[in-house]
């Protein structure tokens, strides 16, 4: 068991909830929209219906190109009063973005409650995943025209001494498993641009767990919190103390 005890202010410029879910296949706009309004919890409000859009180009035989335009209805989208909280309703599931995150704690609570509402609107009948991603930017400073990728990260990629000074970009992607709960971890890290003396380098991170839930079994939100748990510990141990000290202000 992971007990992660949280920066006082995090890098985080984003972190997603996610519940990926099963729906009937013959769901009707006009009446999940219909449920959808009469459920939106306090402080949100519906601020549009999102359509699926695919343009394919095709041919026959030796005629011209044609394409072939298909517009489907995919779900809604949900705005907090303070536009620091969008859901997206959609029919594979709900995903909760957060632009100003703080706790898990605090984020959980508004995540059950959307959830209430997908159900009510949706009638989903079955979950299969569960996600929290976390998208930091970390910022690195620049000494002597450099950046010592070692001095802040404890998983990385080393250049030989002749090559490091024409990289002009880095991406790793690592998948981590936790053995005790099943969790996995998807972790990315690329550099993204330069700014006032630092490299602004992404540190994006989705935890997920995959199994079967029915929608109101309450065990999804105990997997959350491995979820939560294990994506930190993951955090915590790929940042070097340099890292974390620097980008925790």
């Amino acid at each position: 068991m992971y007990t992660p005890s949280p920066l006082d202010h995090p890098p985080v410029v984003e972190a997603i909830y996610g519940l990926q879910a099963i729906t009937p296949a013959d769901l009707e706009q006009e009446l999940v929209m219909e449920r959808l309004r009469a459920t939106i919890p306090t402080g949100f409000t519906l601020h549009e219906s999102m359509d699926h859009v695919n343009i394919e180009l095709k041919r026959e035989g030796d005629g011209p190109v044609q394409p072939k335009h298909t517009q489907l209805w995919s779900g809604a989208r949900l705005v907090s009063s303070d536009e620091k909280v969008v859901a997206h309703f959609m029919r594979f599931g709900v995903y909760v973005s957060f632009l100003a995150y703080r706790n898990f704690e605090e984020a959980l609570p508004l995540v059950q409650r959307l959830w209430e509402a997908y159900i009510k609107a949706f009638t989903p009948q079955l979950v299969n995943r569960v996600s929290i991603r976390y998208i930091n930017l970390l910022k690195l400073p620049f000494e002597n025209g450099q950046v010592d990728l070692e001095k802040y990260f404890q998983v990385y990629i080393k250049f030989p001494e002749e090559l490091t000074n024409t990289l002009e970009h880095f991406h790793q992607q690592f998948v981590i498993l936790d053995p005790n709960s099943g969790v996995h971890a998807r972790v990315m890290i690329s550099n993204q641009r330069e700014e006032d003396g630092n490299l602004v380098v992404a540190f994006d991170l989705e935890g997920y767990q995959e199994r079967q839930w029915t929608p109101e079994d309450g065990v999804i939100w105990d997997d959350f919190l491995l979820v939560r748990n294990w994506t930190y510990h993951i955090f915590r141990a790929t940042l070097t103390d340099a890292c974390l000290s620097n980008n925790n202000s």
